[in-house]
């Protein structure tokens, strides 16, 4: 499993730049006085004694990055179980600002209509090619008398 390296070096320095453009290390960010970069287990010797030989410090940032992505999609899945857990999503986990998956969105749909039947309505509309369901959602109060407005959404 590759490492990331912290490089004690501009990350335009010509070192960085060498070891980059000859496969041997990935550069994954950089600043004025520092460069973070990917080294895999193959190319570690080569680096190390190249940096050395540069007089440019370094120390291993994290020691294995795809262990690190693993226990990351872990957490990811067990954030996921637990959202499927609950079947209905409330109020509290949607706002304007943030991207949201369509099972939270149907949720949400859900939870409004469970929580106010007497205004929200939702009716199967149609099926997509990869068959889900696509809805209509009726949004009305009944006391109101008279011709309602029609407002027409599409998301996608």
């Amino acid at each position: 499993s590759p490492q990331l390296w912290h490089l004690s070096v501009n990350g335009d320095h010509p070192v960085v730049h060498r070891l980059a453009n000859d496969a041997q290390i990935d550069v994954w960010g950089s600043g004025w006085d520092h460069a973070k970069v990917l080294v895999e287990r193959s190319e570690e010797e080569i680096v190390s004694r190249t940096l050395r030989d540069a007089d440019i410090s370094h120390h291993i940032e994290i020691p294995d990055v795809f262990t690190l992505i693993a226990e990351e999609h872990k957490h990811m899945d067990e954030r996921r179980r637990r959202r499927k857990k609950r079947q209905i999503s409330g109020p509290d986990q949607m706002d304007w600002d943030s991207y949201h998956k369509l099972q939270d969105i149907e949720g949400f749909i859900g939870w409004l209509n469970a929580t106010y039947p007497n205004l929200v309505s939702i009716a199967p509309a149609a099926m997509t090619d990869e068959r889900r369901e696509i809805y209509i959602v009726r949004v009305t109060d009944p006391s109101q008398q008279g011709p309602k407005k029609r407002i027409w959404i599409e998301g996608g």
